[in-house]
């Protein structure tokens, strides 16, 4: 591949990233380089993991019903977290690496919070 292709190939992967990021925060208007920058900056990184030159690290992602979430699911009742409580329950030499909030819209239009945290393993 030469560079130019591999550039494009670059800024393809760029640009889909960004328009994912975009969506998934609800099409917001103004926010294009704040997306650009996430983008690039999470193609970076995994260009240096797949090409070796960042080691391997250990990562797990956790969705919870968000504090401000359905009290309960088809009946019984549920836990719900935030970051900071879902560390304390994940304990262990873990650090929270990023944290998302995510609206949910059920089939009968109600619209539900949940959260997601990625913890990285440090130790």
């Amino acid at each position: 591949m030469t560079n130019t292709a591999a550039e494009e190939e670059l800024q393809t992967r760029i640009r889909d990233r960004a328009y994912r990021i975009w969506v998934e925060e609800g099409q917001p208007d103004g926010r294009y380089l704040e997306h650009w920058l996430r983008a690039k900056r999470e193609v970076e990184e995994e260009g240096k993991i797949v090409n070796g030159t960042e080691e391997l690290k250990q990562y797990v992602i956790i969705g919870t019903f968000a504090p401000d979430g359905p009290e309960g699911c088809s009946g019984p009742p549920v836990l719900r977290h935030d970051a900071t409580s879902i560390g304390d329950v994940l304990g262990g030499p873990f650090e929270l690496e990023l944290t998302r909030q995510h609206e949910h819209a059920t089939p009968w239009g109600t619209i539900q919070h949940f959260q997601f945290s990625l913890f990285r393993h440090v130790g």
